[in-house]
């Protein structure tokens, strides 16, 4: 992992580990696994496999450009970096596509990021039957999967969110994961309740239980924005880990600022998600509040108003 205290905590990944990371649409979870895939090829010097289900994959090879390049996304993807952090972005993004090309030609222990998707695959595509024919031919050190909810379910052939075909993708990635002797990291959904929760409950996955049930560790996603001492507003990410088959682990705090700052900013404390998870409370239950007309009590108090005498 990209952070020191998930690796003294896990031992880092695993050969044969299912390991799968949630969270609400919108809370980068997509964005950390694609971190994750650029540290372990570029710190780690391995063959990556991203199997992409929710994004086009030249969308996640430019979120990898701007990842190892260091440069900010938004500014990227709208235009407006510099001409040199521009051209060193797509010199990045070109390299990256001549290394999937050369990835099979020059061995199986060169270091390569490949990415992968059906898509134009036919009815052929997008079961875990066609993912493992895609790690047989480029032989990876770790597998990810984006979107691993909208695979297609090889037992029935069909693709849909029902519990039972989760749960049959689930159980056979973690076989996949175990036969190829490879870490395999799946990102799927948390559901709504998880809105008002700390990160503490498997419940919170989408779906199926199996999800929570097949998985070696399970991580949690959540973006928060914070006020810093300098009263400006600042993104941050906390990770927890509410499902590790070994250890206890409260969670990180990491910068959210995507592709410019992941980095670890501190440990998570039961007493700050404990915090959040009131203020949360809270926050839900003044929306729910029925909204009151300002001109109500006015109103009211003319009703229960005697008449003037004449």
């Amino acid at each position: 992992y990209p952070w020191l205290p998930v690796n003294e905590e896990t031992q880092g990944k695993l050969p044969g580990q299912f390991i799968v990371i949630y969270g609400r649409p919108k809370s980068i979870k997509s964005f950390v696994a694609i971190y994750m895939a650029c540290h372990d090829y570029l710190s780690s010097r391995r063959r990556v496999m991203f199997y992409t289900r929710e994004m086009h994959p030249m969308l996640v090879a430019q979120r990898m450009a701007a990842c190892i390049a260091g440069v900010d996304y938004k500014a990227f993807k709208n235009g407006q970096l510099q001409p040199e952090l521009k051209a060193q972005t797509f010199n990045i993004l070109q390299e990256l596509m001549e290394d999937e090309k050369n990835a099979g030609e020059t061995g199986t222990v060169q270091p390569a990021l490949k990415i992968v998707s059906d898509r134009g695959a036919g009815g052929s595509g997008g079961g875990v039957s066609w993912l493992r024919s895609k790690i047989k031919e480029f032989k990876p050190h770790i597998v990810y999967v984006d979107g691993m909810y909208l695979m297609r379910d090889d037992r029935t052939n069909q693709r849909t969110v029902d519990w039972k075909a989760i749960a049959h993708i689930s159980q056979d990635l973690k076989l996949t994961a175990q036969e190829f002797e490879v870490p395999l990291i799946g990102v799927t959904q948390a559901n709504r309740g998880s809105q008002k929760s700390a990160g503490e409950d498997l419940t919170e996955l989408a779906f199926s239980d199996s999800l929570g049930q097949d998985a070696d560790a399970v991580f949690r996603v959540s973006k928060k924005e914070r006020i810093d001492d300098h009263k400006i507003k600042q993104s941050e990410i906390w990770i927890t880990a509410p499902g590790l088959r070994e250890g206890k682990f409260e969670g990180i705090v990491v910068g959210g600022n995507p592709c410019t700052d992941f980095s670890f900013k501190r440990l998570l404390t039961g007493m700050e998600k404990d915090d959040d998870a009131a203020q949360q409370s809270n926050q839900k239950q003044r929306s729910n509040q029925p909204s009151v007309s300002p001109n109500y009590k006015n109103s009211f108090v003319q009703d229960i108003r005697p008449p003037l005498k004449k």
